[in-house]
């Protein structure tokens, strides 16, 4: 489980990363984190990356996704 985080420790988001990698496999993560970032840089919308990321995390795998969204917001 991760800790909550002081008011000033940045959250380890390559641990986060490395669970996507070891759940989704090499193929899998690659494409999520290409989407993630293009919805990141508002080059894809909200429901389009909504659609195509829960194809390739599936709903057991959405709480990890929300915790690395959270870690990008809060960092």
């Amino acid at each position: 489980k991760m800790q909550p985080p002081n008011r000033n420790s940045r959250i380890d988001l390559q641990e986060l990363k490395s669970q996507i990698v070891k759940k989704l496999g090499p193929d899998g993560s690659k494409q999520y984190f290409f989407y993630l970032h293009k919805f990141l840089s508002l080059k894809l919308n909200k429901v389009d990356f909504n659609r195509l990321c829960m194809r390739i995390l599936g709903r057991e795998n959405i709480p990890l996704h929300n915790q690395i969204i959270c870690s990008v917001l809060r960092n």
